[in-house]
């Protein structure tokens, strides 16, 4: 998971925030594994006047069923700009995982099919 929090926080107002998102990882069943901060960096683009963000780079344990909640969330909280959840290569190995995977091959249509052609 990948945090952008606002550029405008203090040492102890970024802890309060990592404090609330662990918080609301536990009611969703999942948690924090590791925390890395990566430190204040210019954004890509702007969100709001904002060009600059604060990042943290979090692992994380987590229902895929769950996700989407937590992201909805996570971005209601105070003071975060953007968040993304990605999953890790081998994670897959869990069994919702790789349910909610088979499940999105299933609906997608085949390579050879017209939907998927380029033209």
């Amino acid at each position: 998971m990948i945090v952008i929090l606002n550029p405008e926080l203090n040492e102890e107002q970024s802890g309060k925030f990592l404090s609330q998102l662990n918080e609301l990882l536990s009611r969703h069943e999942g948690r924090v594994i590791e925390t890395l901060p990566l430190g204040r960096k210019r954004l890509a683009y702007g969100i709001g006047r904002r060009s600059e963000g604060i990042y943290f780079q979090m692992k994380i344990e987590l229902s895929p069923a769950q996700v989407i909640h937590v992201e909805k969330a996570a971005k209601g909280l105070d003071s975060c700009l953007r968040v993304l959840v990605t999953h890790e290569s081998g994670l897959l190995s869990h069994p919702q995982a790789a349910e909610a995977l088979a499940h999105r091959r299933e609906e997608a249509p085949p390579a050879d099919s017209a939907a998927a052609k380029i033209v």
